[in-house]
């Protein structure tokens, strides 16, 4: 939390934005896999632990 907020408080927000596409699309990919395999709810919550790993 600590280095998003200096870098909104720079107003670098392409920065920030390199950093949180590959994690969201990393993620997203995971849920869509294991919802694919029947995982259910637990899909969504491994997609939200590998966001904000």
């Amino acid at each position: 939390m600590i280095q998003i907020t200096r870098l909104t408080k720079r107003v670098d927000f392409k920065t920030q934005m390199k950093v949180s596409l590959p994690s969201t699309i990393l993620s997203g990919i995971l849920g869509i896999c294991l919802a694919y395999e029947e995982f259910g709810v637990w899909s969504l919550v491994w997609m939200a632990i590998l966001k904000n790993f």
